[in-house]
């Protein structure tokens, strides 16, 4: 077990000039249990904790209030912040993996619907994922959420009584968002590669929660038409 040092953080990112330049570093596997070092990197935008040995998400985390991206998957977090703790912290976080840790009740996740921001959150490999109403408590708890695990979430688990095609479906093939993280992280990134990951991320989860949604498809479709029509007019007035 090891608290996190400046020293270990200017190394997961050599290229910055200091604690405060850093915008992402990759912190697997190094046996952590604290992170509050991590606070002085006012500029980080994304950090990487998995498979540490982490049991909480820490106030010096919660502080950073520039980060996009948060992974603390296959630690041993079995707390969330309450409430009154997360209200008005992390007001950027975009994408928050917890999957594989040890959180066991949905009203403690339900606290995640103060994160303003989130668009992707993973819990599967948790107790609380067991829990018979775990998805659709979620999906209509966390407002801004558009894929929860590994599936991106569809207009028919948010209208209720709604059944649409099988292309717009739940859980289905069309709906499957994998995990970014891995490649990166073998390759020993840089965090200008790492950043350029969640960008893909977040391009990959907008193009299929759109190919999801009817209303967005008919709306494209009508755009589309519309574009049509009037190329037709100018070329027709030319």
């Amino acid at each position: 077990m090891a608290a996190l040092t400046p020293h270990t953080l200017m190394r997961a990112a050599p290229s910055a000039a200091d604690l405060g330049s850093i915008v992402a570093a990759a912190l697997d596997g190094l046996e952590l249990s604290s992170v509050e070092a991590a606070e002085e990197c006012s500029s980080l935008r994304l950090l990487l904790l998995s498979s540490n040995l982490l049991t909480r998400i820490e106030a010096s985390v919660l502080r950073l209030s520039r980060l996009r991206k948060l992974d603390l998957s296959c630690n041993g977090v079995s707390a969330l912040p309450k409430r009154d703790e997360i209200r008005g912290h992390l007001p950027s976080l975009q994408i928050l993996y917890l999957h594989g840790n040890q959180l066991a009740t949905l009203k403690a996740a339900g606290a995640l619907a103060f994160l303003p921001s989130l668009l992707r959150l993973t819990l599967h490999d948790n107790p609380l994922a067991a829990h018979p109403n775990y998805r659709h408590f979620l999906v209509n708890s966390i407002l801004p959420l558009r894929a929860l695990d590994l599936h991106v979430i569809s207009d028919e688990e948010l209208i209720e009584g709604a059944h649409f095609p099988a292309r717009f479906g739940a859980l289905g093939d069309a709906a499957a968002l994998p995990l970014f993280h891995q490649g990166a992280r073998v390759a020993g990134a840089t965090e200008a590669a790492l950043v350029r990951e969640l960008e893909s991320e977040i391009a990959a989860l907008n193009a299929v929660h759109a190919s999801l949604s009817p209303v967005l498809v008919l709306q494209s479709a009508a755009r589309a038409k519309l574009a049509r029509a009037d190329a037709a007019d100018r070329r027709a007035a030319a």
